[in-house]
């Protein structure tokens, strides 16, 4: 009876020993199963490569102004792009920094309230106002003559 109990735990060992493998310092290494790595870059002189450059960011820009706020609501540039701010709605808009009603956010000073960063009077419809980020930052923006119409303008 105890020979048939122990049976079944004889073949599984059987089976394991078998079937389990372990490599140890004098085994080979069947190296086509292994993962290429990447190829080179291919030199073309003056230090270039193949490779694609990264895709930069704009240096000119649109944001459009209407009644529902600003399109896009955030942008990414870098720094010295030239955003032009245009009026597609029916009424006058007034870009203008954070916070209102100070327009201190952007640090460039200037402007006549506080900072560069202000069109300082109202867009009509059909007109735009350009204003060039020198300064990377998150850079929050409003609407001065509608405050609660806001926007963000990221300079890397």
């Amino acid at each position: 009876m105890k020979v048939l109990l122990l049976l079944p735990l004889f073949a599984v060992l059987l089976v394991a020993g078998c079937v389990g493998q372990t490599i140890n310092a004098n085994d080979q290494i069947d190296e086509s199963q292994l993962p290429l790595p990447p190829p080179p870059p291919t030199d073309q002189g003056e230090g270039g490569t193949t490779e694609e450059p990264p895709e930069s960011l704009p240096l000119e820009a649109t944001v459009e102004m209407s009644e529902s706020g600003f399109s896009p609501s955030t942008l990414t540039v870098a720094a010295g792009t030239e955003v032009h701010f245009e009026n597609v709605g029916s009424s006058d808009h007034w870009p203008a920094s954070a916070v209102h009603p100070t327009h201190t956010a952007y640090p460039e000073g200037g402007g006549c309230i506080g900072s560069a960063f202000d069109a300082c009077e109202g867009i009509p419809p059909g007109g735009d106002w350009h204003f060039v980020f020198n300064e990377a930052g998150t850079w929050r923006y409003h609407d001065h003559l509608n405050p609660s119409l806001t926007g963000t303008v990221v300079v890397e």
